[in-house]
């Protein structure tokens, strides 16, 4: 028995779905790097980019210099630049957190202040004349120093947030506080965005990932995106990993626009004409999450003279099985479920098939997301 998890009941929901990438001048990506990847993000109509002024590794004049090119570039090409800086950043450029002119001047749309600062100075910064974002550390900040901003003076709505990555492997936050963390946040009305991972090009020196979440690290980036944008509390995902190929981006970039939780399924065999459309021609819902105790109702109308022949159905129906009721079920013919339990055999049911086991995390998500349906793909 599979037990529904509960982490993403609330009210808040996110209300926008940003895509990022990150380049890292100076150290891991070179000037043709940054601008074929800017190049291509652009034409996907991404324009966040992240980047950091404070890697142990750099150079940091450097980088400075060459985040002054890409920061040029990106900006020509209509995307915004946000920067992790540290008090060390600020003594290189020259700036104090109540003159950020030297950033704005580098052509940075925004900085993520990591550590080091006062509440008087995160103030300043919040409240700086050259209308630069700032961004808190969305992993590390409590309640009680957000009521202390606030007291400050902090105006907190103009606040941003972002969790960290994490380069180690299994240093990564577990999804449960990585939500409750972005929840917190957003009682603020602070927006919120965490990182996800390329599966094809890793960042040095560990060339392990760097997602925010650890069992995202070895998930393609989009189903990743997924399952933090359906928290409702993800306003934002990045991929921490500079130079993302086209095709990974371009499938964040799908993902983030669907209307519904996508889950992939294993047929098993041949289905009729009519349980295709059934499964594949629907936007399916359930209409309170949690309502059944065996298995998923998808909400979609049934019509009573329907006919589904008996296919596939003298075989058991382990957690994650999708199934079609058969014309031996009278007027629940054409009702499309998911077994929520290891279920029986049933000569009125036609097993269709198996969510993959990638995705049947994604089976706590449905009727319990930000996302109103579900639907399925089919993947051979």
């Amino acid at each position: 028995m599979q037990a529904r998890n509960k982490m993403w009941e609330g009210e808040a929901v996110a209300k926008t779905r940003i895509v990022g990438i990150s380049l890292y001048p100076g150290l891991y990506n070179s000037k043709e790097d940054i601008e074929k990847a800017l190049h291509t993000a652009a034409s996907l109509n991404v324009t966040q980019v992240f980047t950091s002024l404070h890697i142990p590794e750099a150079n940091p004049k450097a980088t400075v210099e060459d985040c002054r090119y890409m920061c040029g570039l990106a900006n020509a090409l209509g995307m915004e630049v946000t920067a992790d800086v540290s008090p060390y950043t600020f003594e290189i450029i020259q700036a104090n957190p109540y003159d950020l002119k030297a950033f704005a001047d580098l052509g940075l749309a925004g900085l993520r202040v990591d550590f080091g600062f006062s509440n008087d100075e995160l103030k300043a910064m919040v409240n700086n004349p050259e209308h630069l974002n700032i961004v808190i550390n969305a992993t590390d900040i409590d309640r009680a120093l957000l009521e202390e901003l606030k007291a400050h003076g902090v105006n907190l709505s103009k606040l941003h947030a972002s969790h960290n990555f994490y380069p180690r492997i299994e240093s990564g936050l577990s999804m449960e506080y990585t939500v409750r963390q972005a929840k917190m946040l957003k009682e603020y009305g602070i927006t919120v965005g965490a990182f996800v991972a390329s599966q094809v090009s890793k960042r040095a020196p560990l060339f392990e990932g760097l997602p925010t979440v650890e069992e995202h690290r070895f998930l393609e980036p989009a189903r990743a995106a997924m399952r933090l944008f359906a928290t409702g509390v993800i306003d934002a995902v990045s991929v921490g990993d500079p130079l993302t190929p086209r095709e990974e981006l371009e499938e964040l970039v799908r993902i983030s626009g669907l209307d519904c939780l996508e889950i992939r399924l294993q047929l098993a065999g041949e289905l009729s004409p009519r349980e295709k459309e059934i499964v594949f021609g629907n936007k399916h819902r359930q209409r309170t999450a949690g309502m059944y105790r065996d298995v998923i109702r998808s909400a979609v109308r049934r019509d009573k003279n329907l006919i589904i022949q008996p296919r596939n159905y003298n075989v058991p129906r382990p957690y994650g099985t999708v199934t079609i009721d058969n014309s031996n079920y009278g007027r629940y013919v054409g009702e499309l479920q998911i077994a929520l339990r290891d279920l029986p055999a049933d000569s009125r049911v036609n097993v269709v098939g198996r969510i993959i086991d990638e995705d049947l995390p994604l089976i706590d998500l449905i009727g319990n997301s930000a996302y109103e349906y579900f639907c399925f793909v089919e993947v051979v």
